[in-house]
């Protein structure tokens, strides 16, 4: 899975994380911030952000690393610098999944079926607000690290172009 037709497949498997990845770390505060959307749209959140991480580590990185070997004699620091910032995201990424995976798993013990809010047991809260909180933080430096990423890949193809870089 390394090309397509010829063409190395990392430039077009990375558009669909640059995509879902903010969207989903807008989603996943939004669930943070609003505790009421949790019980219908934690669980699928987790799994879209566990689904990110994966195809991300799977798919990207390795796509990635096969382009980086073919042009690391021509790119020499820059490329390293492409596949440090990659390296983060996609731990990044997985934090975002562990985190929105760790909040489900206390919302589940806030919410137990029948029971209400206030018959669980206390600690439940105060963790749900600190998982979300390391989530949110998270799912910021996500985007943020996916922006310079991206950003060290434009530098790297459009640097050499006068008027352009």
């Amino acid at each position: 899975m390394n090309t397509l037709d010829g063409l190395p497949t990392h430039p077009m498997l990375v558009h669909l994380p640059i995509v879902l990845g903010p969207l989903l770390a807008a989603a996943t505060i939004a669930l943070v911030v609003r505790p009421a959307w949790r019980p219908r749209w934690l669980k699928p959140v987790a799994v879209a952000n566990l689904l990110l991480f994966l195809f991300t580590l799977l798919l990207v990185k390795r796509s990635g690393e096969f382009l980086a070997d073919v042009l690391k004699e021509q790119l020499g620091s820059a490329i390293e610098e492409h596949e440090e910032l990659g390296e983060q995201t996609t731990m990044l990424t997985f934090f975002m999944f562990a985190g929105s995976a760790a909040l489900a798993v206390v919302e589940r013990l806030r919410r137990q079926p029948g029971d209400s809010v206030t018959a669980q047991p206390n600690w439940t809260s105060p963790a749900a607000s600190i998982v979300g909180a390391l989530t949110a933080i998270v799912a910021v430096v996500m985007v943020i690290w996916m922006f310079r990423s991206g950003h060290s890949a434009g530098k790297i193809v459009w640097g050499g172009i006068p008027g352009i870089a």
